[in-house]
């Protein structure tokens, strides 16, 4: 602040620099206000999820608002859907065809991070199989040729028809164009930091959507049949979900809450599974990396933060912290890039949830499914999943199309949709977060010992620019 000349002080100005010096005071405030939250965020947004259910448990205004809020959704997703799939895969795609160049390495980093998630989405469909004994062959297929032949004429006839292709089609073309046109590229990044960046202003409204949550799915029941009774699909409502003979009735508030704990509890059963196996791997491949020392040093540390916040991006951070101080083996260079590219392409869990609770919302409406027409529906989850950002309920993204995929009846599909929507949320989606980023470490170890076989005596091979690749989210 300036002075007179007889030495007072002068009004403070009032100009451009004053609404500069405004604007960070309150940056500064949110950032502090974020830190402090964060610290009490898992009590918080489990209080709101119980807090949800008990309102709703004798206030059915409540639960008739939150379902109006959901179904107001519902009437617009096949026009947002789209445009969203479109808007997050084109600069995610944008940035994996700028690492083109990046040598023989960082090419074997992105095939590994690719294959895994198809390896997570085969192992999700065995990990359905095995726990709700669903059939091979779609219904009606006198065999696999037949069943195969019926998949595949379904999806030939919604790739040509289907919105979500076509937003899917547009967005390759658009990512394709920006290798030449390098000013399309700077703008697709940008949008995609600014998707990223999102999930921390979301932070403090989490507790309100898991009251949301809570009270939506307490309701469920009651409005499902409803609309069912509506529509005149029958009066059988839902149907049990079965496990190996432990039957568990959707037709109740309590039963829909316990299929919604169960859904998020067998999400956490199929990633653990499937990250343990790559940690024995990593542990057979580096004497250094200890499996006791991952569990008690590393993962206590960040996947609280992960399961409370649901945000990968928000994780990184910590991750490329941790990863530093708990395996200073790896070289820095290589720890960033691995990290930085795993914080946007390694979504296992993500992938795995898809499937899990697809499963579940498909056999407690009675809808028909079987492990070919899955299996067809992994290349569209494989593609989508290169646009998820790291915020939560990002399997808003693949409802529209998996439902799609999966021929559901029109008049089905706001019911699958509703009922799929509302189920991702909070726990479910707290633990597929933590699986993707923990999965981060992992491949870090492994990636390492690969690289230390392979490449450490080749002087033609360098690490790429991990913020070359990845954006802000390595820095």
């Amino acid at each position: 602040m300036d002075s007179t000349a007889d030495g007072r002080r002068a009004p403070a100005s009032s100009g451009p620099n004053a609404t500069t010096g405004s604007r960070h005071v309150f940056g500064n405030l949110f950032t502090r206000f974020i830190n402090r939250f964060e610290n009490y965020l898992l009590i918080f947004v489990l209080g709101g999820f119980f807090a949800g259910i008990w309102v709703a448990s004798f206030s059915q205004p409540v639960v008739d608002r939150v379902d109006s809020i959901i179904n107001g959704f519902m009437g617009v997703y096949d026009l947002v859907a789209p445009i969203a799939i479109f808007l997050i895969v084109s600069p995610s795609l944008a940035r994996l065809f700028a690492t083109r160049n990046m040598g023989k390495f960082g090419l074997l980093v992105m095939l590994w991070f690719a294959a895994r998630k198809l390896l997570a989405g085969l192992w999700a469909i065995a990990f359905i199989l095995i726990v709700f004994r669903i059939p091979i062959l779609p219904q009606g297929s006198l065999s696999l040729m037949d069943g195969v032949s019926q998949s595949l004429g379904s999806v030939g006839n919604m790739a040509m028809t289907s919105t979500y292709f076509w937003a899917m089609y547009l967005a390759v073309g658009v990512a394709l164009l920006s290798i030449r046109v390098e000013r399309l590229t700077v703008f697709l990044e940008k949008m995609m930091n600014v998707l990223e960046q999102a999930g921390g202003y979301l932070m403090p409204v989490m507790p309100i959507f898991m009251f949301g949550i809570g009270a939506y799915i307490y309701g469920l029941p009651g409005h499902v049949q409803e609309q069912l009774g509506l529509e005149g699909q029958g009066t059988s409502g839902m149907l049990d979900l079965d496990i190996w003979g432990w039957a568990i009735s959707p037709r109740t508030s309590f039963g829909m809450i316990s299929i919604y704990v169960l859904g998020a509890v067998l999400t956490a059963i199929a990633c653990f599974m499937w990250q343990f196996v790559f940690i024995l791997i990593a542990r057979s491949l580096e004497p250094r990396f200890s499996i006791s020392g991952y569990f008690t040093k590393y993962w206590i540390k960040v996947y609280p933060l992960l399961w409370a916040t649901s945000s990968e991006a928000l994780a990184t951070p910590l991750n490329l912290f941790l990863t530093k101080k708990y395996a200073p083996w790896i070289r820095s260079d290589l720890r960033r890039f691995i990290v930085g590219v795993g914080s946007y392409m390694d979504i296992n869990g993500t992938i795995i949830n898809v499937f899990v609770l697809g499963a579940v919302v498909l056999l407690i409406l009675g809808l028909n499914i079987s492990v070919i027409e899955l299996l067809f529906i992994i290349p569209i989850v494989f593609l989508i999943s290169y646009g998820v950002p790291g915020i939560p309920g990002e399997l808003v993204l693949f409802a529209g199309p998996m439902a799609t995929m999966l021929n559901i009846p029109e008049a089905s599909l706001p019911i699958f949709l509703a009922v799929y929507l509302g189920l991702q949320l909070g726990l479910p989606d707290s633990f597929r977060t933590g699986s993707n980023s923990t999965d981060e470490y992992v491949s870090a170890v492994l990636l390492n010992a690969v690289y230390e076989k392979r490449f450490a005596e080749d002087t033609n091979v360098a690490i790429p620019d991990a913020e070359r690749v990845v954006g802000a989210a390595a820095s």
